[in-house]
């Protein structure tokens, strides 16, 4: 029953309890709780936690252990145990378990105390207690490893002095110190291990006893080369020779011991400092002093992990360079460090059990101590080992690194966003990423030191760079111009200096400028009359002057009605320049702008940038412009002034020059001249719409402009009287002469009415040059039988050369009546007229159109007439009868009907209510058709309007699609089924054709001229065939017509086995199989067991 403590390791102990321990006591003790061993007796109760500091020794159980008869009640044969390890077990035990990093732990260029706060348990097993100042920084990543390795690797690399280790300790209250060892244990040796009488000297202890020293050189080295991270060629060595080496070979050579450490976990920048350490650990005998001491007691003496002083002459422990005294005696001993001690268990210690929800229990009562015995002590002893700390074994790796890193795989699209600079500037950045590459042999990049980014714009030729630390593979490239397209390439560089090829140039366009200006401040505004002025500051709505972005361009300004108007395309009413160099010289933006309005109006303003990007409006700013009232204009006569609008109840002008004057409304408002008098002189327009005037004339008369004369003017030329109300249209001569008139005058004779008549006249007009009569004169009036005429006269006036007659064509009631054998002609110079006529056999009228031919003939080329409530046109007929129609309308079916050449048996179309199609009289018609419902087998094409389409052929027929005259394919319709048979003639040979998963009807070929990559089928995991199952079924209800029983297989259960065997339709879906694919594994099954018959038919022979 002992404690074995060892540097920096789980060391272990035991202790045994009497059979009279309670049993709650027993069940109490759980694994994982912790036990205390402290000198003297205290109160377990009392002290509670405080213990854990107290004590001399603090570990953890891990195994409890019962013996004797378990059958037979308590008679003191039952026997109890604990054991278990100290508090390093929480960092990680003898198997490398506890809380492993299963994600990597990367630490760059981390002080001593960040890295081992980075690499405590994540369980928080272990807490942070003292971390000592250690110079230098680390580097380097760890994974599936534990943390008492992870720390005792950190410590090694922090290790710059060989006689000053950095070292760790757990200590019993679950803390953490580490530092060098002179910060963390005894440097100064306060206790001799020699073959001294036990006892105290001033400061310094002896321990006497059973004394034994070993000395070898075993593990001497005089150079350590380290093989570090990496793989293949790519291997990162660290190296390290000793400085003076003792030993001659028997040729008078220095010894050579090189020794090789594998560190994969040790990155190029540790290298040469771990191989250094591990050299450390082998350029002196190894010395290793083991003393039973015969005084067990000698707690305060030293710890495991102090120095201690070891003198044994004979044993060649020694040090001549170093005296103590002690008792008067001198000796000159070695400075070695305790690095083991085992110790038992005694009287005057208390033992204490801390469960895992913190009660104590006192088991000192229940302890079997051990007698007081010796005590060993094991300093100077370093464990033999041709592996490192990490328990990587020695291989033949190569040392040197002659790879080149290749061109990093970029990572595109990159992305690109705006900021703002610190002069207010928009700028734009483009975070460009890409992938760790390998070697261009394919190995992995194990000393990366940093990758190259270049960029220029698109145009430009000058690259700009900058470097990347390597692990971090993107770069935020700042400062460009928004919206400008940049080229990027990146490249690596490793430790060597090997340099990567660069990567593709990648394009990407910067963010265009997509942040708007802040939102102004309201302006200053004046107004006058005429126009209103703003003044801007160019400052934010949130405060200040002359800050807003130094990326403005200009100010829109806006003008409402309101003082929450919005701001928008139709209040626009100008801009002001604003820009970057108003802001630095703190100039105001000023403008004027035309807002003629006596109203109050509101002004507001928006900023926009030199990308168009536009800041919401500003708060509004009110101004009036006052009009200028009657006490300063009373008597003024404005003789040059323009005025955009004017608003008065009087104006008194000589002249007045407007674009648009504007009157009241009503009676009220009038414009007139200053001789007007009502119903005599002069004239007035008011603004209810009228104009009166005594005479009222436009143009210029004598001037040669034409012009309309009403009211009281000269008689006509003709000499009739002048009429009580008459409009004179004057044709703009130098004489005035009239073309025409408008008259009303007195009834004729017998008429019920006033006589209205118009005269257009023209004397002056010539017939044209073709000889054919120009209208010359019309005139239309009603004679004295009221009948209203419209004649065309010849200059002469002579009405019978020029008439549209009466007799010939008449208007009544808006119908053109051209009478019993009328001709209205429509070409005189091809004489082409319609004429109507009597239909023959009918008495209903029709036109019949006509043309001269070649001997100024007249024929007929058509007619239209109306019968039996249809409308019918005939083209080029000579005789009338009513089977010769080119087109029939059917009142009562709603449809026209199209005629080739006048039968209704052939060639035919028909036009009916959503559907076009040839008439049904005939085989052969063609129908598009308005409804979704199938018409009639008669039809040998239909389309529905659905889009289905029919194609039909008689009963008995073939189905045949040719093409060049060559038949295609061929359906019939055998009897007696409802199956139908395809035929396509395919050359003589080829294969079948059948429907594909995707519906297509495609040709079968297994010809060696369509096939590449042929090998044969592997069978090498086995016949896939002899795992499908034949089955039989049925075809469910409606799937085919036939009932009887089938056998075959599951597709699904084939796709399992043999995927390629599968057809799938175009939803995905498993359909059918594959026949021959099937076939080709039953080849190789036959041929599987055609080997094996042959097998088993040999060994009979």
């Amino acid at each position: 029953m002992s404690v074995k403590e060892v540097l920096q390791a789980p060391g272990s102990w035991e202790l045994n309890l009497s059979p009279a321990t309670p049993r709650d006591v027993l069940d109490a003790i759980h694994f994982f709780g912790h036990l205390a061993i402290v000198p003297g007796r205290l109160d377990p109760a009392q002290y509670g936690d405080g213990l854990l500091t107290a004590a001399r020794y603090v570990g953890v159980v891990r195994n409890k252990e019962i013996s004797g008869n378990r059958g037979a009640p308590t008679d003191g044969l039952n026997a109890y145990r604990i054991s278990g390890a100290s508090m390093a077990i929480w960092l990680g035990d003898e198997d490398g378990k506890g809380a492993v990093y299963e994600a990597p732990v990367a630490l760059t260029a981390q002080t001593f105390a960040n890295s081992i706060r980075a690499l405590l348990p994540s369980s928080g097993a272990v807490e942070e207690g003292t971390l000592h100042t250690v110079g230098g920084t680390y580097t380097g990543t760890h994974r599936f490893e534990d943390p008492r390795t992870a720390i005792t690797y950190v410590c090694g690399v922090f290790t710059t002095d060989r006689d000053n280790p950095v070292e760790w300790r757990v200590n019993g209250d679950g803390t953490l110190d580490a530092g060098k060892v002179s910060d963390l244990y005894v440097s100064v040796p306060t206790c001799v291990v020699a073959s001294l009488a036990s006892g105290y000297d001033m400061d310094l202890t002896s321990l006497g006893g059973d004394f034994e020293t070993q000395r070898d050189v075993e593990d001497f080295t005089t150079r350590v080369v380290l093989l570090a991270e990496g793989e293949g060629e790519s291997i990162a060595t660290g190296s390290a020779d000793i400085i003076a080496n003792p030993y001659l070979d028997l040729h008078g050579n220095a010894v050579q011991m090189t020794r090789l450490v594998s560190e994969s976990d040790t990155s190029t920048g540790n290298a040469d400092a771990r191989a250094q350490l591990q050299l450390n650990r082998f350029t002196s005998p190894r010395e290793a002093l083991t003393l039973s001491a015969a005084d067990y007691d000698i707690r305060g003496s030293f710890e495991v992990g102090d120095y201690v002083y070891a003198y044994d002459p004979d044993s060649g422990l020694v040090d001549l360079d170093n005296e103590i005294t002690f008792r008067g005696q001198r000796v000159n001993p070695v400075a070695i460090r305790v690095s083991e001690t085992s110790w038992p268990i005694t009287q005057g210690h208390t033992v204490a059990f801390r469960a895992q929800d913190g009660t104590w229990y006192d088991l000192t009562d229940y302890v079997e101590f051990e007698s007081p015995g010796s005590t060993s002590i094991t300093v100077g002893g370093i464990s033999r080992t041709l592996t490192s700390s990490s328990g990587q074994p020695i291989g033949s790796r190569p040392s040197v690194d002659t790879s080149v890193p290749g061109a990093p795989p970029l990572n595109t699209p990159f992305s690109t966003s705006n900021y703002q600079d610190a002069q207010g500037r928009t700028r734009s950045r483009i975070i460009v990423q890409w992938d760790q590459p390998l070697n261009t042999d394919g190995s992995t990049v194990i000393d990366g030191d940093h990758y190259e980014v270049r960029w220029r714009t698109s145009g430009g030729t000058v690259f700009q760079s900058a470097y990347a630390a390597w692990g971090i593979e993107q770069f935020a490239i700042e400062g460009l111009e928004p919206g400008v397209s940049y080229v990027i390439s990146v490249r690596a560089v490793d430790s060597n200096g090997n340099n990567g090829a660069w990567s593709a140039d990648e394009t990407t366009v910067a963010q265009g400028d997509v942040t708007p200006p802040s939102t102004p401040a309201a302006p200053t505004v004046a107004g006058s009359a005429l126009n209103i002025q703003v003044v801007h500051t160019l400052g934010k709505a949130s405060g200040g002057t002359y800050n807003l972005e130094n990326d403005l361009a200009a100010l829109e300004v806006h003008d409402g009605t309101s003082s929450g108007f919005t701001a928008s395309s139709a209040t626009l009413v100008g801009t002001m320049t604003a820009n970057s160099g108003m802001l630095v010289n703190s100039v105001a933006a000023v403008g004027t702008f035309p807002v003629p309005d006596a109203t109050t109006r509101y002004v507001r303003v928006i900023a926009v940038d030199r990308s168009g990007n536009k800041s919401p409006a500003s708060a509004s700013a009110s101004v009036t412009a006052l009009l200028i009232d009657t006490a300063n204009i009373a008597d003024a006569a404005i003789t040059n002034a323009k005025v955009a609008n004017l608003s008065a109840s009087k104006l008194t002008a000589g002249t007045i020059s407007s674009q648009e004057i504007v009157i009241a409304g009503g009676s009220a408002g009038i414009i007139r001249s200053d001789n007007y008098t009502s119903g005599t002189t002069g004239w007035q327009i008011s603004g209810d719409g009228k104009i009166v005037a005594r005479n009222f004339r436009t143009g210029q008369g004598g001037s040669g402009a034409p012009g309309i004369a009403v009211g009281d003017v000269p008689a006509p030329e003709d000499g009739s009287a002048p009429a009580t109300a008459f409009m004179w249209f004057y044709t703009g001569d130098s004489s005035e002469q009239r073309g025409g008139y408008i008259n009303v005058s007195a009834a004729p004779t017998g008429a019920a009415n006033r006589r209205a008549s118009m005269t257009l006249r023209s004397p002056r007009f010539t017939s044209s040059t073709n000889g054919s009569a120009v209208i010359n004169l019309l005139s239309a009036n009603q004679d004295a039988s009221g009948t209203a005429r419209i004649q065309f006269q010849t200059s002469d006036g002579t009405v019978g050369q020029a008439e549209f007659l009466m007799p010939l064509v008449k208007m009544t009631d808006a119908v053109l009546d051209i009478g019993s054998n009328g001709k209205l002609m429509w070409n005189a110079s091809t004489n082409s007229y319609l004429k109507h006529a009597t239909l023959v056999g009918d008495s209903l009228g029709l036109f019949k159109f006509y043309e001269a031919d070649t001997g100024n003939t007249q024929v007929e080329v058509g007619k239209l007439y109306a019968n039996q409530r249809q409308v019918h046109f005939q083209s080029r007929q000579n005789e009338l009868d009513n089977n010769s129609e080119m087109i029939e309308y059917n009142e009562s079916n709603n449809r026209y009907d199209f005629y080739a050449d006048g039968s209704r048996d052939y060639s035919s179309i028909r036009v009916g209510p959503g559907q076009i199609g040839t008439l049904p009289a005939r085989d052969g018609s063609i129908v598009l058709a308005h409804s979704d419902n199938y018409t009639s087998s008669a039809y040998a094409l239909q389309q529905l309007a659905n889009g289905t389409t029919h194609v039909n052929a008689k009963s008995g027929q073939d189905l045949i699609l040719r093409v060049a005259d060559v038949v295609c394919v061929r359906m019939s319709k055998p009897s007696g089924n409802t199956i139908w048979a395809f035929e396509t003639p395919l050359p003589t040979g080829t294969g079948a054709a059948v429907v594909s998963s995707s519906g297509q009807l495609v040709r079968e070929t297994s010809s060696i001229r369509w096939k590449e990559n042929v090998a044969d089928l592997d069978t090498s995991q086995g016949i896939p065939l002899y795992d499908l199952r034949p089955v039989a079924f049925d075809w469910k209800q409606g799937v085919v017509t036939a009932r009887t029983r089938q056998a075959g297989l599951i597709a699904e259960e084939v796709q399992e086995h043999i995927p390629d065997a599968v057809v799938l339709n175009t939803d995905g879906e498993v359909e059918g199989l594959n026949n021959n694919v099937l076939v080709s594994h039953l080849i190789a099954a036959v041929k599987d067991l055609n080997g094996r018959l042959a097998a088993l038919e040999q060994g009979d022979h």
